[in-house]
């Protein structure tokens, strides 16, 4: 009976063991990255960078002439990050026409999605795109170009993301509509109505659905979507224009006027990546889901005195998350 009883305790004592465990992290994927393979279609990037002072785009005094192409986003297939999803505008087409497509990094095909759509798009966790028509209608499609499907009828929609963990979706509803500002469509299907005074912009959710970091008014915010609660990262002298998480869910990679910028989420602590000049600017940064690659967008001008032309080039590039080995990716026309 006494061995009857310590056995019986002992197996008490192990499950209550089993049971306080802490949750172990998911492992992250692990992918072979086609760029580190010499490919036609990866190049060196332009280098081009003046220390002199050059007036922005958009100064008077100047005619500007774009490359056909300019490119505003390229974001990774969370699933394989050798197909990624693009956002570029057609200069010589008037109104500029807008294109979201599809490469694919090993072979170097590519091939577009949908035309006339704003800059705003994510990839959800099975494969589907969800992006925003010109209308400012919610539509996902799938990246082989099937089973285009509305998500959200009426109102202007921004900035859908997903939840990497659950499948959510998150988007923002314009002002003119009767919702509030935010929602969240759950996996099943749900709508979750969110507080209507939340004014951030670009959300994107952490690795491990819990929370979203957004700009605000005062620079880069994280928000706990259980609680609301919201902390102030990023100050806004930075002027952020992109943000992506690193798969742990330690670091954002954030760009704005001084470059790339790696920010500890836990600490704050900053750390300089790549850093813009006077005539080469960094935006919109997205780290592929194992950690290894980040893609970014580089836009470059170049001057002779007024009334001169004002020439301005925009592509995608691939770099190691330290910022070395960058390289530009030409998406074929």
């Amino acid at each position: 009976m006494k061995n009857l009883s310590f056995g019986l305790l002992l197996a008490i004592i192990l499950l209550s063991a089993c049971r306080h465990q802490p949750e172990l992290p998911e492992p992250v994927p692990t992918f072979t990255h086609c760029v580190d393979e010499p490919l036609p279609w990866v190049i060196a990037p332009d280098d081009t960078c003046s220390a002199t002072p050059f007036p922005r785009p958009g100064q008077l005094g100047y005619n500007v002439a774009y490359e056909r192409y300019t490119y505003v986003k390229m974001l990774p297939n969370p699933s394989d990050p050798n197909e990624v999803a693009f956002y570029r505008e057609d200069q010589t087409d008037l109104p500029v026409r807008t294109d979201l497509g599809i490469m694919n990094l090993c072979t170097g095909e590519s091939r577009i999605l949908a035309s006339r759509i704003h800059s705003h798009f994510d990839w959800s966790p099975d494969g589907w795109i969800a992006f925003v028509y010109y209308s400012g209608a919610l539509f996902k499609i799938k990246a082989n170009g099937d089973s285009l499907t509305q998500i959200a009828i009426g109102g202007i929609n921004y900035w859908p993301t997903f939840n990497q963990k659950t499948g959510d979706l998150l988007f923002r509803r314009g002002d003119e509509s009767p919702w509030p500002n935010w929602i969240v469509i759950k996996k099943d299907g749900t709508w979750i109505e969110l507080d209507s005074t939340i004014s951030y912009q670009n959300p994107v959710w952490s690795p491990d659905g819990k929370e979203v970091a957004a700009f605000g008014n005062l620079g880069v915010n994280i928000v706990d979507m259980a609680t609301g609660a919201v902390r102030l990262l990023y100050e806004n002298e930075s002027n952020p224009t992109g943000i992506s998480w690193t798969p742990d869910g330690i670091y954002l990679f954030i760009s704005g006027r001084s470059g790339l910028t790696r920010v500890n989420t836990l600490t704050g602590a900053r750390e300089s990546i790549s850093e813009n000049c006077e005539n080469r600017v960094y935006y919109s940064p997205h780290l592929s889901s194992d950690g290894k690659k980040l893609f970014a967008v580089i836009q470059i001008w170049e001057y002779t005195a007024p009334p001169a032309v004002m020439h301005i080039k925009q592509f995608c590039v691939v770099m190691e998350p330290d910022g070395t080995n960058e390289q530009q990716i030409v998406v074929p026309e």
